[in-house]
């Protein structure tokens, strides 16, 4: 995950898949500016998910993203 953060401080992530069960959460370190972290989705199934990251309140952000089986 790629993302600018206009605070440096710890926010939540959470991976919610498509019926709104968050299914992965995780606590972010960033600092002002650009930032970057791994997320482990090795666990998940196969299916359509949306990434939910709150940088400060009201600045939030949103992915969807389809994890494909192999």
């Amino acid at each position: 995950v790629l993302w600018e953060s206009s605070l440096v401080g710890d926010f939540p992530l959470t991976v919610y898949d498509v019926r709104g069960t968050a299914v992965l959460q995780k606590v972010l370190s960033a600092e002002i500016g650009l930032n970057t972290a791994e997320i482990d989705l090795a666990g998940l199934p196969a299916g359509m998910y949306v990434i939910h990251l709150a940088d400060a309140h009201p600045k939030k952000a949103q992915l969807r993203f389809v994890k494909i089986g192999l």
